[in-house]
């Protein structure tokens, strides 16, 4: 927050970046074979392609806001800003992804997708 004129004009700046970065660890060879002592031929050597993925509930949330405030009188004061945010989502799971898109265990599958917002506000407060 920063007093233009004091107890008159003051500008509050706010941002914030969230990223979230998510795994699903696949315990297999890439090769196929998975390791079970005593069991090492339970699944050929070549065959399955076991792999990671990679996009497992990958997220990534930016906000700005910038307001301006300016005290009419006392009791009033105007606030006019502006709110950006993008919003990002990759899953696995989700009703664009290709892997099991029509799985039953999945019932709760993210399906808004990302967006971006842009937001211009005014505002009149009455303090008592």
């Amino acid at each position: 927050m920063l007093q233009i004129v004091p107890n008159k004009a003051t500008v509050l700046l706010n941002a914030s970046r969230q990223k979230l970065d998510g795994l699903m660890d696949i315990t297999a060879r890439e090769a196929g074979s998975f390791y079970t002592p005593g069991r090492t031929t339970l699944i050929p050597t070549g065959q399955g392609g076991a792999a990671d993925i990679l996009d497992w509930d990958d997220t990534e949330l930016t906000t700005v806001w910038a307001q301006f405030d300016y005290a009419l009188t006392r009791q009033w004061t105007l606030s006019t800003g502006y709110g950006y945010e993008n919003y990002e989502f990759r899953d696995a799971f989700n009703s664009n992804a290709s892997l099991m898109p029509a799985s039953l265990i999945f019932v709760m599958k993210p399906d808004n997708g990302a967006y971006t917002a842009n937001m211009v506000y005014a505002q009149l407060n009455f303090r008592f």
